[in-house]
């Protein structure tokens, strides 16, 4: 994650215009920190398993290992390495109020960046944030954590709505509504089964791609009298 954030700061300041280097300055920034701190609650949750894994190998940090004995995790140390991986990961997604990074970085870099940036690095991110809340969960006993997830993804909501209702720019536009479409995927993730919601949002990217298609392509269609769904 952190190599990514290294690598695609400096095709975000590709134009090398006063903007986009404020944009590629903001991304690095912010990004850097956060990725800082979900090392950290990586660090911490490593040192809450290695009583019950052992410290040989790679144990200890392995997803099915820590899930079959998530039970037995010491609650007060996962607790705070949740903290730490949903402030870290989450500047990584954007969750609100840590998305001050995101219509700057897609407005100001090139086209080919704001499609790694939504498509790979966001949902490998938010990706991450789902496994450590099913252990963080497992481990307190308690729903704690999906709350949390919720009252972010609709604090994203809100925002990117407001946001939405006076931007003129297309490239910030599809931004935050991507931002409000991560806040709906954060909700869905409170409840019902992970898979069964992973699976949901998957549907639900398809479609407000297609709706993005019929934005842009709507006028080419007519004109030329049809255009391929995904051409």
């Amino acid at each position: 994650m952190e190599a990514a954030t290294l690598s695609t700061v400096l095709l975000v300041t590709l134009y090398r215009t006063p903007a986009s280097l404020e944009a590629g300055w903001k991304y690095f920034i912010l990004c850097g920190v956060g990725i800082s701190q979900a090392l950290f609650g990586t660090i911490l949750m490593y040192f809450a398993a290695e009583k019950l894994l052992g410290s040989e190998g790679v144990s200890a940090l392995l997803w099915t290992h820590l899930n079959a004995v998530k039970g037995q995790l010491e609650p007060a140390v996962l607790g705070l390495a949740f903290v730490f991986l949903l402030v870290g990961y989450g500047t990584k997604v954007g969750l609100a109020p840590l998305h001050n990074w995101l219509p700057d970085a897609h407005a100001e870099g090139p086209t080919p960046i704001s499609a790694v940036l939504s498509g790979l690095l966001l949902n490998v991110a938010m990706y991450a944030v789902v496994r450590c809340k099913v252990l963080v969960e497992g481990s307190l006993q308690s729903s704690l954590p999906g709350h949390m997830l919720m009252g972010f993804g609709l604090l994203s909501v809100v925002l990117a709505a407001f946001f939405l209702w006076r931007q003129r720019d297309v490239k910030r536009f599809v931004r935050l509504f991507l931002n409000r479409t991560h806040g709906y995927h954060r909700i869905r993730v409170r409840h019902g089964r992970i898979g069964r919601q992973l699976r949901r949002a998957v549907t639900h990217d398809r479609a407000f791609t297609d709706e993005i298609i019929n934005f842009l392509c709507g006028g080419a269609r007519d004109a030329e009298g049809g255009l391929a769904a995904h051409g």
